[in-house]
């Protein structure tokens, strides 16, 4: 995929990332020169009609919100019998990444001491 043009406009640039139904890479957008996130379904799930239903519903909902969180769907296309979704490209860390590195940070910091895992109450307390 990489070195490509995607319905005569999106130069696919290189590799950012896949999940369980697609893959995503970076790409330039010919018309406007940005570059932009391209989501591209597997290739062994392009005949499955379930996994198409997916990519449009995904597609759907993420074009009805509108949030500083949420990367906008600037197009939805085919080529070549490639279903695909054009994304808005945010510099930085994935979520993966972000969750993987915030996770080390935090196990460095936990005690190896039960005192240090739990905060206990000088005062006895009563359950019922």
């Amino acid at each position: 995929m990489i070195g490509t043009v995607l319905a005569g406009r999106y130069r696919v640039t290189g590799l950012l990332g896949g999940g369980g139904m697609a893959v995503v890479y970076k790409a330039t957008d010919q018309v406007t020169g940005d570059t932009v996130a391209v989501k591209a379904l597997r290739s062994e799930y392009v005949a499955d009609g379930a996994f198409l239903r997916r990519l449009r519903r995904e597609a759907e909902a993420v074009r009805r919100l509108s949030h500083p969180g949420v990367v906008a769907v600037l197009d939805v296309g085919e080529d070549a019998g490639q279903p695909f979704l054009v994304l808005e490209y945010v510099e930085g860390v994935t979520l993966k990444q972000y969750i993987r590195e915030r996770h080390r940070y935090r196990s460095r910091k936990r005690s190896t001491s039960p005192a240090g895992c739990c905060r206990c109450s000088s005062t006895p307390t009563r359950t019922a």
